[in-house]
């Protein structure tokens, strides 16, 4: 009877094969977008927004490609055309704030993580980027008061040890910085300090030309 069941229980338990698993259109694009091919992704949302209606999300998804193509204006465009057909897509929000934040437009970036919030409260990613653009912009002030409202015992993100990093950083305080880095490498795990890894170094970046 073991036998049996062990038989029976095998092939669902099995990995299915890649070229099993069926993917409709979208989540083509999605997929080569997530896996760093962005001319393929692009190429396909392309192809799906051809054939109409338009769809917001396929919109959105085409905006998050064009800014890791650097291509912000045409990503805004693209956002912007999303929130027409849906103001309901909170996203689109966060995603206008992050081309104006890869463009070091700080007091703009600020705005739409500020709308994206208002929207999803207790999104600490966006609440990352708000104390980002403001280190970036030399407030130290505003910067400290919002990072007591990030969580250190946030199992899900390492959001509160970056900005932690990241103040440190501006107020000379190497060791803290370090210390801070270490906790979040530690507790998080290097594929997860790698995805926020490079968000922190081009803030570094434009801290150290507001600090001369």
């Amino acid at each position: 009877m073991l036998l049996l069941c062990l038989t029976f229980q095998s092939p669902l338990m099995a990995e299915p094969k890649p070229e099993d698993i069926k993917l409709n259109p979208y989540q083509e694009a999605f997929v080569a977008y997530k896996s760093g091919k962005l001319d393929d992704a692009l190429a396909r949302t392309n192809d799906l927004l051809a054939k109409p209606p338009n769809d917001a999300a396929l919109l959105l998804l085409k905006g998050r490609i064009l800014i890791k193509q650097g291509k912000y204006k045409e990503s805004q465009d693209s956002l912007f055309q999303a929130n027409g057909l849906n103001p309901e897509l909170h996203e689109v929000h966060y995603y206008l704030g992050e081309s104006a934040f890869l463009q070091a437009h700080w007091g703009e970036a600020v705005q739409y993580y500020r709308v994206y919030l208002s929207k999803a409260p207790g999104q600490r990613e966006a609440l990352l980027k708000i104390i980002y653009c403001y280190l970036a912009a030399g407030d130290l002030a505003n910067s400290s008061k919002l990072i007591t409202g990030l969580d250190p015992a946030d199992d899900q993100s390492p959001a509160y040890y970056f900005a932690r990093a990241a103040l440190a950083f501006a107020t000379d305080k190497p060791a803290e910085y370090q210390e801070a880095l270490q906790q979040a490498r530690t507790i998080y795990g290097n594929d997860v300090y790698g995805e926020y890894e490079p968000d922190l170094l081009f803030t570094l970046k434009k801290i150290s030309v507001v600090k001369k």
